[in-house]
Formats: structure tokens, sequence, C-alpha cells
């Protein structure tokens, strides 16, 4: 299992990380992806399951956009799970 964060990537739930209140922009996708590429690879994943609110949610579009994007490129079966606030 790995958390998707908007400025570190797909992280484990150990690893700790600086305090940041900020959310991913539109902007920052392409980066992140990029980010996230690798991250993929190295942990040589094969599938992933993103647990989220909806796309149309406040917030929601950019995290989307990038795990989708980074799945996509790098062929990885993607499949998604909407869980409600």
């Amino acid at each position: 299992m790995l958390i998707l964060s908007g400025k570190y990537g797909l992280i484990k739930p150990s690893q700790n990380i600086p305090y940041y209140d900020q959310r991913l922009k539109e902007d920052q996708v392409n980066d992140l992806v990029q980010l996230m590429e690798k991250q993929l690879i190295d942990n040589k994943a094969t599938e992933v399951t993103f647990y989220g609110q909806c796309k149309n949610e406040y917030g929601w579009a950019p995290y989307w956009q990038a795990i989708e994007q980074a799945c996509k490129i790098l062929d990885i079966k993607f499949d998604n799970v909407i869980v409600e606030e």
C-alpha cells in the first residue's frame, strides 16, 4: 500500500515527510507524473487500485489525472474505488 502525496508522490505509510498544507494543482501534475513513474518502477508495480473521492469533488481532479497518466505511460493496470467522506 502506498499513499499519494501531491508533493512527494507515492509514499509508504511508515515514511515520515515534513508537514505541508498544499493541494496538488493542475500545473504541478506533469512533474508529479514523472516522479510517480520512477516510484512505480522502483516498487515493481503491475497494478494500481486508487482509493479516493470522485474526480468531480473539489480538489481531486489533479490527483486522478496524475495517477491515471503515470499508469497509462507505464502500461500498468489501473482500477479505482470511490470513497465517500
